[in-house]
């Protein structure tokens, strides 16, 4: 409200909402950044994607479910790439309203645009003109690109650097922009800086080394990305439920049609998304993906699930800490365009994938990771991104499966607003323990390493590091104990006498606050549980876990649905 008053009188403007902050975005040789409000912000988020394939734009009641998940998942920053649409004013209104960064794009993507035309020439500025006015009255813009990948696709076509993209991207654009807001950020197209702007050590990338690559993280140069406004794309697999709706709970075909074409592919590759997942499902578990896949498809399934979630955890920990440069990451994609296993953490019906409780659990502003350095050792990597100082318990386990703590080490530490660190594992404990297994001098002693923190009794954050695979040994007849709390929030506790990999909780109807999760062994572990429209009056489903033969069964009466 703007208030207006001279000396007889006052009159009041009501001009709705209005938000006010400074967003100023660093690019030079030191580091690629954005400062809020006079902080450095790591931009944590995803690649938004086309809503609606048939209508091509959703209601606010949509979108704003699309926006909360997104907040749910840690999310603090939405890209609308030039290969999409530009959103809706309800969307810039939503993130306007939950604190979410927008990085947009003008539609520009992957072409040789004939600005020569004067007609075309003419139509493209007065769009872009139309939509910066548009969208410069959200406070969640934060960024403004020119275009997506025409600098890339020239320079990789082996086109001269003078040709690499067009003036108006340079020229026009920009004073188009900042004749709107004069301190809007800009840059002409992503990726953008470094000898070739695919390059990864500085200005903006699109990191795929981990991904379509076929890299292993330590030997991608991920720790010299800088930013990267799309990374990780990924064959993520939906829930053995979303599965068995695709197949209309037939058992599931993965050589079918109606499987592969919901598996992404660059155009005229020979090989598709599916095919990298299975290149680092066979790294991870020493399995062989066909074989398996042949034999066992659903077994195929469950291991596919925590694959894609487990780079993403261990790429996510690394960018996040002192040992990167790093200062933003966007996963590609945030939500499928059509069902089935697509790059999405959602599936095109909204549904979380198993990837997006990896991607939560990755993003929090408050967490504890596990980082690989080779002869090094592990390290542990504490993260406090919030405004306020934290103290909380420090534990670590060394666990020989099923349930043997082989070390242990536990310490109160007070970590800063805003602040970050990192200490060796073994430093910790004071004795070589080969904690990244590089050394092998003789047996391995533990097959996992566990750290957790602890508030206030209360698990904050929890990270593990797999000593030689994520394959562990079944486990035929573990003692699994599940109780239901139903005042207050309803509340599910697990307790195991065994170390249990990716808990899956599955009960139709009810979503969980976390999901596929590792649980260490006899440590409760509580998770909220989120009725849905369908939910009934009995939460009821299976906990299953990779390393155990056989689920668990979930049956509980909902006192809160008989007092509704």
């Amino acid at each position: 409200e703007l208030s207006v008053r001279n000396d007889s009188s006052e009159v009041r403007l009501a001009k709705g909402r209005c938000g006010f902050r400074s967003i100023v975005f660093l690019d030079d040789t030191a580091q690629t950044a954005f400062i809020v409000n006079g902080h450095p912000v790591f931009c944590r988020g995803a690649c938004w994607t086309i809503q609606n394939i048939d209508r091509f734009h959703n209601s606010k009641q949509e979108l704003e479910q699309l926006i909360l998940q997104a907040k749910n998942a840690n999310i603090n920053m939405i890209r609308i790439g030039g290969t999409m649409e530009y959103e809706s004013d309800a969307f810039y209104d939503l993130c306007d309203e939950h604190g979410i960064m927008v990085w947009q794009d003008f539609m520009f993507a992957n072409m040789d645009y004939p600005f020569e035309d004067e007609a075309f020439r003419a139509n493209v500025i007065g769009e872009a003109d139309y939509q910066a006015r548009r969208l410069l009255k959200h406070p969640s813009i934060a960024m403004l690109c020119g275009n997506s990948e025409l600098a890339q696709q020239a320079s990789m076509r082996g086109i001269d650097a003078s040709n690499h993209t067009h003036d108006f991207f340079y020229q026009d654009l920009p004073a188009i922009c900042k004749t709107i807001q004069p301190d809007i950020n800009y840059v002409p197209t992503t990726p953008y800086g470094g000898a070739l702007p695919f390059h990864i050590s500085s200005g903006l990338t699109h990191f795929y080394g981990v991904g379509a690559y076929k890299m292993q993280l330590v030997e991608s140069g991920a720790e010299r990305v800088q930013f990267t406004p799309e990374t990780l794309g990924f064959s993520h697999v939906p829930s053995a439920g979303e599965v068995d709706t695709l197949f209309k709970q037939h058992t599931p075909a993965c050589h079918t049609p109606l499987w592969k074409k919901g598996i992404p592919r660059d155009s005229g590759a020979g090989w598709d998304f599916e095919d990298i997942r299975d290149y680092y499902l066979a790294t991870l578990y020493k399995v062989d993906p066909i074989d398996l896949r042949s034999r066992d498809t659903l077994r195929y399934l469950e291991l596919s699930r925590s694959v894609t979630g487990e780079l993403i955890n261990q790429t996510m920990a690394l960018w996040r800490s002192s040992f990167s440069k790093c200062q933003g990451a966007l996963l590609w994609f945030y939500k499928d365009i059509i069902p089935g296993a697509g790059w999405g953490l959602l599936t095109s019906n909204g549904t979380e994938k198993p990837a997006f409780y990896y991607a939560k659990r990755a993003f929090s502003p408050w967490c504890g990771n596990l980082i690989d350095r080779g002869l090094d050792g592990l390290y542990a990597s504490l993260i406090n991104d919030t405004d306020t100082e934290r103290t909380v318990q420090l534990k670590l386990d060394l666990i020989a499966t099923p349930n043997t703590i082989v070390d242990h080490y536990s310490q109160t530490l007070t970590l800063s607003a805003r602040s970050s660190r990192e200490d060796s594992i073994e430093a910790l404990l004071g004795r070589f323990r080969d904690t990244s297994n590089r050394y092998q001098f003789g047996p391995k002693q533990y097959d996992v390493v566990l750290l957790q923190l602890t508030e206030n009794q209360e698990l904050v954050s929890q990270n593990c590091h797999f000593l030689e695979s994520l394959a562990l040994p079944e486990i035929k007849h573990p003692n699994i104990e599940l109780s239901y709390q139903n005042e207050g929030p309803e509340t599910l506790s697990i307790v195991s006498d065994v170390f249990l990999h990716t808990v899956c909780l599955d009960a139709p109807g009810f979503t969980f606050s976390d999901n596929y999760f590792h649980l260490a062994p006899n440590t409760p572990r509580h998770i909220e549980v989120i009725p849905q429209q369908n939910g009934g009056k009995v939460l009821k489903g299976y906990l299953s876990a990779i390393n155990i033969k056989d689920s668990v069964r979930i049956r509980f009466p909902r006192l809160a649905y008989e007092l509704k």
